[in-house]
């Protein structure tokens, strides 16, 4: 009985190893430099606003500095603005040398409100959050008037209310 148990034991082993042997070149594709998860040390490493506090409908520059931390050149990144999570465009085809940086642009109509500006990296259509920097912006409604065009109007309108009733008395009083 104790050769079948070796023998069970050997065909064990050998399908372990052999198991081992199909899933060995699957990880080293995934890690071996062939994606973006061999590790580039490409970041986003600053975003900013042409303006810090925009109005509503004000066109917004927003600059992305992305830089390559890494000891090789990177190429075929594509740089994903996003606000609110949403895309609002994109810019393609970056390469960078080994520890060169570069800033891209783009402009977004603000939209009032208080909002996640991102961007993100991606490679292969893989968006790279680990990549990404990200900063809220606080857009104002637009205003609908100046407060002195305000009081004018309201003095207009209670000026022309009260000559109303002023000459609708008169009136009336001479009738009778």
């Amino acid at each position: 009985m104790m050769p079948d148990r070796a023998a069970k034991l050997g065909l064990l082993f050998a399908l372990v190893l052999f198991m081992s042997l199909l899933i060995t070149p699957i990880v080293e594709g995934q890690s071996g430099g062939q994606g973006p998860s061999f590790g580039p040390d490409i970041k986003v490493e600053k975003l900013e606003f042409s303006n810090d506090e925009p109005l509503e409908d004000d066109e917004i520059t927003i600059n992305a500095t992305v830089r390559n931390n890494g000891s090789v050149p990177v190429q075929n990144f594509t740089l994903v603005y996003l606000v609110d999570n949403m895309e609002i465009g994109n810019v393609s085809g970056i390469a960078l040398e080994a520890g060169e940086s570069n800033t891209y642009e783009i402009s977004w109509d603000a939209e009032a409100g208080i909002h996640n500006v991102s961007a993100v990296l991606k490679y292969n259509d893989e968006m790279l959050p680990e990549s990404s920097a990200s900063k809220e912006l606080s857009v104002e409604p637009k205003p609908v008037g100046d407060v002195s065009s305000l009081l004018i109007s309201l003095g207009v309108i209670v000026l022309a209310v009260i000559l109303t009733n002023l000459f609708y008395s008169v009136f009336k009083a001479l009738r009778i």
